[in-house]
């Protein structure tokens, strides 16, 4: 068979990919060999660490990403006729791992830059949440703000114009941002870190707008590619949309684990605080810089492969001829889609109170995110145990996917396994208040709150999933984007309100009162999810009335 030209341009990436392994290999060799780095008193021996161990792991991750891409696409693309008569073994191989590829390497850089701005802002401000409280409270407006519009453009677009617009200004802004982060070590160096410098002040304003673009379009592709792809993709191959979900948050766990933990070990071999954000940032840019044309590449082989795809409901894909509708959908398609319609038509859903039950989850700082890991810098945790707790957390979350599938095939009813894995959430956080109460700013205390964490996330993806489940199957194709927008939203105003909280106990010794607020939201968010449940699930035992 010939080869068509992506299976060439996944050659040329391949190749490219190891001129980056032997640069690196050189690099960590012979310091000699590597390219001069900015004058922030960086020792010349250690530069080879700085260039060399990045761009070894780069290398190799993009040539295996390559090299599986140029395996999974087809070299013609599938007739729809002869798509149904494939083995569910082809089907898997040829679309499923293309989805999962290119989600790892979306998650990897996105955990990767979550990780890195708090760990970030500590170094340079060291006793303060204020500015992560300020960082988290920026970012949140942002989308909630953005968000507004992304339901009804993602419900008017066609499917791969917002995965392709979605990719390309998520990464352009994630490779802005880097370069912004490489240059902080300048300041920091020469000693001009200073909120009186206007140059500082453009710096961080710049570093969080950019920071929004890439959320905003980041929650893009997520609603399209799991609340929407997915669904249409798994219907249309038979599929089980359950295994692909679990697999999905797999994926989305395995970054989780070693992503922190590659940028902390990493990190952990400098002494300097400018050393860490300057190595951060070059990661940071370099992985987008590379991963980014084979996300939307493996995209756009997904795209045109399932012709379901591209049959969507919207006005501005295709034109529609008003013979083919009834009243009531030309109705539909002339009412002005705001968002106070959108709102109103979240608030009246029947997944409503599933859906605020896991927006509520988000009001928390027992989560291994920007408060807490700030706290336990504060405490003197090293990045390395830091990064390995996020690590082992992520590894019982992977757990949870397994016992998620495993539940669900001994369950007639998804939803109750949702009910219970939450409210066993909560339990297991609770230890962490008793610790704070009894033997504060202690060890003790210290590795409760890691263990407690560890541990609940198995409990915490196992309800994540069902929530997943249950808006993929209760929202009609239609109101996909409008009303999982709207979830968004929601659970940024919840991420805004703890940041918020963050703000007035700024003080690391105020830490105790972020965790009564955030089990109080716990329980709320499980109290939520059992009145739901008791109006929605009990009388029919079967939810999904669209």
């Amino acid at each position: 068979m010939k080869l068509n030209k992506r299976h060439i341009f996944l050659l040329i990436l391949a190749s490219l990919s190891c001129i980056f392994i032997t640069f690196g290999f050189t690099c960590f060799f012979s310091h000699q060999l590597c390219p001069p780095l900015p004058a922030f008193n960086i020792d010349p021996t250690k530069q080879n660490i700085y260039w060399g161990i990045p761009m070894i792991i780069i290398g190799f991750t993009i040539l295996l990403a390559s090299l599986f891409g140029f395996y999974l696409i087809p070299y013609e693309k599938i007739n729809p006729d002869f798509q149904a008569l494939l083995p569910e073994t082809i089907i898997k191989k040829k679309i499923f791992n293309l989805i999962y590829v290119s989600h790892f390497l979306s998650s990897w850089g996105d955990r990767m830059l979550q990780f890195a701005i708090p760990v970030i802002l500590m170094l340079i401000f060291k006793t303060s949440f204020l500015p992560t409280a300020i960082y988290g409270i920026a970012i949140c407006l942002g989308n909630i703000i953005g968000l507004q519009f992304l339901g009804k453009w993602i419900d008017n677009t066609c499917r791969w114009k917002v995965q392709k617009k979605s990719i390309i200004l998520e990464n352009i802004s994630i490779v802005f941002n880097s370069i912004l982060i490489c240059y902080l070590p300048y300041y920091l160096s020469n000693n001009l870190l200073s909120f009186h410098d206007y140059r500082i002040i453009l710096i961080i304003i710049f570093g969080m707008l950019f920071s929004i673009v890439a959320e905003i379009m980041n929650n893009a592709q997520t609603i399209s590619t799991e609340k929407d792809w997915i669904i249409v993709i798994s219907d249309s191959s038979t599929y089980p949309i359950e295994k692909a979900n679990a697999t999905m948050k797999r994926i989305d766990l395995f970054c989780k684990i070693l992503a922190p933990a590659f940028l902390g070990i990493i990190l952990d071999f400098f002494s300097h605080s400018y050393h860490k954000i300057f190595v951060a940032g070059i990661v940071i840019l370099i992985w987008n810089i590379i991963s980014f044309p084979l996300e939307t590449l493996y995209k756009l082989v997904i795209y045109e492969n399932f012709s379901e795809l591209e049959n969507q409901y919207n006005e501005l894909c295709f034109g529609i001829d008003s013979t083919d509708l009834d009243y009531e959908d030309l109705g539909i398609i002339r009412r002005k889609k705001s968002w106070f319609s959108s709102t109103k038509l979240y608030f009246k859903h029947f997944i409503f109170l599933a859906s605020i039950s896991g927006c509520l989850l988000y009001m928390t700082v027992l989560s291994n995110g920007a408060i807490m890991t700030n706290y336990l810098q504060w405490r003197n945790i090293s990045l390395k145990i830091i990064a390995l707790s996020r690590g082992l957390g992520a590894l019982m979350g992977f757990l949870g996917t397994y016992l998620y599938i495993w539940l669900t095939k001994r369950s007639d009813r998804e939803e109750k396994i949702g009910l219970i894995s939450l409210w066993s959430f909560f339990l297991l956080l609770s230890p962490i208040l008793f610790s704070f109460i009894i033997v504060p700013f202690t060890i003790i205390s210290d590795y409760t709150l890691i263990i407690s964490c560890i541990v609940s996330r198995t409990a915490l993806w196992i309800f994540d999933l069902v929530l997943q489940s249950i808006m993929q199957r209760g929202i009609g194709e239609r109101e996909r984007g409008k009303i999982n927008s709207s979830h968004t939203i929601m659970y940024q105003i919840f991420t805004l309100l703890i940041n918020i909280f963050g703000i007035i106990f700024y003080n690391p010794e105020n830490f105790i009162y972020l965790i009564i607020i955030s089990l109080v939201a716990i329980l709320s968010s499980a109290i939520v999810f059992s009145l739901w449940y008791k109006r929605y699930v009990l009388p029919s035992g079967y939810i999904y009335l669209f």
